[in-house]
């Protein structure tokens, strides 16, 4: 599992464990101080990036994380879908090796 670590805009951090097997995500892990409502929706978020290749892009992750977050009805304060996106293909990009 790789973790990554970044600030949000908001100020808020934000960290991401990424699980990867055969060039796919297993497993996503959302954690930080930034709020999510109803709180269990992060499950929603985290299930929406399972099984994904690992060469989707910022952007792909980032909708798949709107639409998760539409369909759960989340509200989001101290973190924005890009921000979490961007974590998850950072961790990605670490797991694989890259820069």
């Amino acid at each position: 599992m790789t973790t990554r670590k970044l600030a949000t805009k908001a100020g808020k951090t934000l960290q991401v464990a990424v699980s990867l097997a055969r060039g796919r995500v297993r497993s996503v892990s959302f954690s930080g101080d930034f709020y999510l409502y109803p709180e269990e929706s992060i499950r929603e978020l985290e299930k929406s990036l399972e099984g994904i290749r690992t060469g989707e892009t910022e952007y792909e992750i980032t909708t798949r994380l709107m639409i998760a977050a539409r369909k759960a009805g989340t509200d989001m304060a101290g973190v924005t879908p890009h921000e979490m996106a961007k974590a998850v293909k950072k961790a990605i990009d670490d797991a694989e090796g890259g820069f």
